[in-house]
């Protein structure tokens, strides 16, 4: 098998078939499909794909960190990794379906990744499209804790990926994690395809919203459904209850820090016409009440170190 950079593939693409843009197309872009049908034509294409999709970089290994700190359980992690993976390659879809033990995701490639390229060609990128997501996506689960590598075969061109994922209990909600979430939605909607991920087009909405408004509200704002919004958050692995939880927390921590500000009026601004309800709130977040809370902030910042 030729020795070809990991993202030889992908760069030919680029070049040969503009994506989402046909009319950038150019005289070398033929000459580019040419050089990308040979590079297929000459390789073992499920072994090509399966070692570049095995190799992750710096920036998918500093996600996968985040992803650790982030999630509170493995399904948690399964749903940031698939989602990262998801938005970083074009022309890719995940869905996502899961029980409290199994995780089934499920792969498609968008038919305009290959129309202009000859059949043979068109099969042949999609069986190494296939073979590279399934890697990758492999990769990051046995890098999380997910998967034993020693029972996983990553030579395999699937369009179903079933896994069967490690009983564990839940995380408590930490300062730390909720910054990790922030952190891993940011990277989300700096991906290629992020207007693609209904999760970030809810968060980016939340955003704006300082009161948190409901579901019914949000669909609203994007012009669907309640239920097709809901849908489209469950195949990624996520509910508008919890973006809209996380939305809710960060703001608390923030009003929280803000040390003049009246804890009474920052539950009001949150939506809670209860005080008692935020401070439930509060304990379920960051395990303390708000008051408690603010005085362990303005004892120094050491606090969140060891939370």
């Amino acid at each position: 098998m030729p020795s070809r950079a990991p993202w030889e593939v992908l760069r030919l693409l680029n070049r040969a078939h503009p994506i989402g843009n046909p009319a950038l197309a150019t005289p070398v872009s033929t000459l580019l499909s040419g050089s990308l049908q040979q590079l297929l034509e000459h390789v073992d294409i499920a072994a090509m794909s399966t070692q570049h999709g095995d190799q992750l970089g710096p920036a998918d290994q500093e996600m996968l960190f985040q992803i650790l700190q982030a999630s509170i359980d493995g399904l948690e992690m399964a749903s940031w990794w698939m989602r990262y993976t998801r938005l970083s390659i074009p022309w890719l879809d995940i869905k996502m379906a899961a029980t409290a033990s199994t995780l089934n995701l499920t792969i498609s490639i968008a038919p305009e990744l290959s129309d202009e390229l000859p059949a043979r060609v068109k099969n042949d990128l999609h069986q190494y499209m296939l073979g590279y997501i399934n890697a990758r996506l492999l990769r990051g689960m046995i890098d999380l804790g997910l998967v034993d590598s020693q029972l996983t075969s990553l030579n395999t061109l699937r369009q179903t990926l079933t896994l069967t994922l490690p009983s564990s209990d839940q995380r408590p909600s930490t300062i730390p994690s909720i910054k990790a979430r922030r952190q891993c939605l940011q990277r989300l909607s700096n991906q290629p395809a992020s207007n693609d991920d209904a999760g970030v087009q809810v968060w980016q909405w939340l955003q704006r919203e300082p009161d948190a408004p409901g579901v019914d509200a949000c669909a609203k704002a994007l012009q669907i459904s309640s239920r097709t919004l809901n849908r489209k958050l469950a195949n990624l692995g996520t509910r508008y209850q919890s973006l809209q939880e996380l939305h809710r927390s960060s703001l608390a921590l923030q009003g929280i820090e803000q040390a003049d500000l009246p804890l009474r009026l920052l539950a009001q601004q949150l939506g809670y016409d209860n005080p008692a309800n935020f401070g439930r709130a509060c304990r379920r977040w960051f395990g303390q009440s708000p008051r408690a809370l603010r005085r362990a902030l303005q004892s120094g910042p050491q606090y969140e170190l060891h939370r």
